[in-house]
């Protein structure tokens, strides 16, 4: 189904909401239409990377649903369609109660693939990030362990997931933690998941850079491991409001193999044994992080148990209101220091004002007469 802008006749790409040439609003063609016959498509809720995402109704049971639509653009690239396809596959597959669920996957009727979710109210562990600033650590701990439990079922049929990061968690209105966007997730050869094939390149880095362990950006072979590191990064953010690593692109893996990563209780409150994990989370060898999330789990598990200090809200406590946001520096700004005078400065007595009025005063007066006894003269 192609857009086309109703004032000027653009095609437009699946993703405009307004047409570049005349600036008119344009609405979505999916929006009013019904798709297999029983989602009925209600509104547009967000675009990802693959897909928008809409609003749904189930008409057979009358329940509310997810649709992730693919975009048109990218229907043509059968390696996107099949990497899509295989997310329907994976989500489906997993019944964890921190994975997102997922119902169905089809295709509508101009062919594009499509998958039906369950539809979720919340936010973001991104847009927390952004509202409230950094959590506490037993909070952020609690995240992490919800995390551990939908990433282990996934872990035992092969699949990682390659691509964790505050955006791709989310924490409904219940505070249910959900780990979502497993559309790149790697299936290994040794997987129980249908059609099982390896659809990324040995050799090229797949995921967001700042989260990835120094064998993904170098393009190596992913494992459990590989999301361990990620969900240590992501701790780390969440508890200090910055990652451990302040570099980009390829300085970031010479950081990453080079420099150890800052204490999280140099920027935070926590106790050393917060220190502890998230170092063995970030190690840059894949053989000194944790074996599995179930060692993981059980470390977290430990640290929450030995915390002996009020533990704060629990997971299911409601947010704080947001704080007012404070601008931070990456790195802090030098004092300003006085300037010092190393000649002497001269004082200067000043007139009273009235003084200085007298005398202009007398000034003008011996002008006028002057100019008074010169025309008598003359």
């Amino acid at each position: 189904m192609i857009m086309i802008c109703p004032a000027c006749g653009t095609q437009l790409d699946s993703r405009a909401t307004f047409c570049p040439h005349c600036g008119r609003s344009v609405d979505d063609p999916h929006v009013g239409q019904t798709i297999a016959n029983h989602y009925y498509v209600e509104k547009r809720i967000a675009i990802g990377g693959f897909g928008s995402i809409y609003r749904a109704e189930q008409l057979d049971i009358g329940k509310h649903v997810a649709l992730k639509i693919m975009h048109r653009e990218l229907a043509a690239d059968e390696n996107l369609v099949a990497r899509f396809r295989r997310e329907g596959e994976v989500l489906i597959k997993l019944r964890d109660p921190h994975t997102v669920a997922t119902y169905e996957v089809g295709q509508t009727p101009e062919g594009l693939p499509f998958i039906a979710m369950e539809l979720l109210e919340g936010e973001t562990l991104l847009r927390l990030l952004q509202l409230y600033g950094p959590m506490p650590w037993q909070r952020v701990f609690l995240i992490a362990r919800a995390m551990c439990s939908a990433l282990a079922e996934a872990h035992s049929l092969g699949v990682i997931h390659r691509d964790l990061k505050p955006g791709n968690i989310f924490l409904t209105d219940h505070d249910i933690v959900k780990v979502l966007d497993f559309g790149i997730a790697k299936i290994l050869a040794t997987s129980e998941m249908p059609n099982p094939q390896e659809l990324t390149v040995m050799g090229t880095a797949v995921g967001t850079l700042e989260y990835m362990g120094p064998e993904q950006l170098m393009g190596g072979r992913a494992d459990g491991r590989t999301d361990i590191y990620a969900l240590g990064v992501l701790a780390f953010e969440l508890m200090t409001g910055r990652r451990p690593f302040n570099a980009v692109g390829l300085d970031l893996l010479t950081v990453q193999l080079t420099e150890s990563p800052p204490l999280v209780s140099s920027m935070a409150q926590v106790p050393r044994a917060v220190d502890e994990v998230i170092l063995k989370c970030l190690a840059h060898d894949t053989a000194d992080r944790y074996a599995s999330v179930h060692e993981l789990a059980r470390a977290i598990d430990a640290v929450l148990a030995s915390d002996r200090r009020p533990a704060g809200p629990p997971i299911t406590s409601p947010l704080p209101s947001p704080a007012p946001p404070v601008a931070r520096a990456a790195t802090p700004l030098p004092m300003e220091r006085p300037v010092l005078r190393t000649e002497p400065i001269e004082k200067v007595d000043r007139l009273p004002r009235e003084s200085l009025i007298m005398l202009g005063v007398a000034i003008i007066l011996f002008v006028v007469g002057v100019g008074l006894f010169v025309a008598w003269l003359v």
